[in-house]
């Protein structure tokens, strides 16, 4: 399939993955039980372990897609890639695995920048992570924008957020949007959170009704757009609209039905850790107890899972696959929140069962990848 790399998705490579994901959760587990019983060794080697897999994720479709766009771009083509992709392939990384390493841990190393900023205990982070977060974290570029848009979001909202940490905060989040364009639907929703912390049943019906709206209106551009240059002889300008086309066109009442029980036990995970945090700040006692940006990431997390129930009724226009987008966008804030639960006896039970269903969310995906390439 790749010449260029001289690999291609084998049920070997797949069941690598796997006995990482096992090995980077067992390395963690012993946090669940005693938050400081991981050793510093221990520890190290899971850091490593974690990136490893992002650097080698070969479970994905998405590692050999990103592999094919660094081979156009080293040859002097074009990819659809973001300019600030395009920039480390053609100046900074001179092999695919470099360019990986590079991007995959600048965003692990801000998603370690949230746990220490959210003041959460650091193993626990690090075992939700792999458990709920790590395969999505792997799968897609989208992963450098998400952990830029989330330490933006923790700094913004931080208790005592200078001025200083504000001005970082807004540049993460401006950088996010040009790591991956997706990012744009995150920003507009943490820029409404992060100005009325509180739910807000208005807000969260405007959004049900202009985003799908906004949505809509985009895929008449591009279709719009198709015809006024369809004899154009612009390869940048082709491969765009081809790549926003295709996502915009793409069909999930194609996927199985071992992806559709891939998708509720993964979406059951965001909703619990999402209905735990309607209990939490609907209990006035412990709600006047939680740190500015905790409370700040529950409602985020709720009015993603709010949104992307609402998208999830396609309307004619594909809509199911914004639903897709933010839910995919819940499982750093997801990873982060059960941390805190877990840590403090929020709910414990609840807790539990939630953190495990989205243990075992991950390797029903990696089994059934498994599965289909065996």
């Amino acid at each position: 399939m790749l010449e260029l790399i001289g690999l291609e998705r084998t049920g070997f490579l797949v069941f690598v993955n796997i006995l990482m994901m096992f090995y980077a959760y067992w390395l963690f587990v012993p946090a669940i039980k005693q938050p400081f019983s991981t050793s510093i060794t221990r520890r190290r080697v899971g850091y490593m372990v974690i990136l490893l897999f992002c650097v080698f994720a070969f479970w994905g479709n998405d590692w050999f897609h990103v592999a094919i766009s660094y081979q156009y771009l080293r040859q002097g083509e074009y990819s659809h890639l973001e300019d600030l992709y395009v920039y480390l392939i053609q100046n900074v990384c001179p092999e695919y695995l470099s360019f990986r390493f590079l991007v995959w841990g600048s965003a692990l190393v801000l998603y370690g920048l949230s746990i220490k900023f959210l003041r959460i205990k650091n193993d626990i982070a690090w075992l939700c992570f792999v458990a709920v977060g790590l395969l999505w974290f792997s799968y897609a570029r989208a992963s450098l924008a998400m952990a830029m848009m989330y330490l933006g979001f923790v700094l913004y909202n931080s208790q005592d957020s200078s001025f200083r940490k504000k001005l970082i905060a807004i540049v993460l989040l401006a950088g996010s949007y040009y790591c991956h364009k997706s990012a744009l639907f995150g920003i507009i929703l943490i820029l409404i959170v992060s100005h009325s912390k509180r739910i807000d049943a208005k807000k969260l019906l405007l959004l049900g009704i202009c985003l799908p709206i906004l949505y809509y209106v985009l895929g008449q551009f591009l279709d719009h757009y198709m015809l006024l240059q369809g004899d154009s002889d612009s390869d940048a300008w082709s491969a765009s609209v081809v790549s926003a086309q295709s996502y915009l066109n793409r069909e999930l009442s194609e996927v199985g039905l071992g992806l559709l029980l891939q998708q509720i036990l993964e979406r059951s995970t965001y909703i619990l850790t999402a209905y735990i945090g309607i209990k939490v700040v609907s209990d006035e006692n412990v709600k006047n107890t939680l740190p500015n940006n905790i409370s700040a990431l529950i409602t985020l997390l709720i009015y993603m899972v709010v949104i992307a129930f609402m998208f999830q009724f396609d309307l004619g226009f594909n809509t199911s696959l914004i639903a897709d987008r933010f839910f995919r966008f819940s499982f750093i804030p997801t990873s982060l929140l059960l941390t805190f639960y877990l840590t403090n006896g929020i709910y414990p039970k609840l807790t539990k069962t939630t953190f495990y269903l989205g243990l075992f969310a991950t390797f029903y995906e990696l089994f059934y990848c498994l599965y289909m390439h065996k």
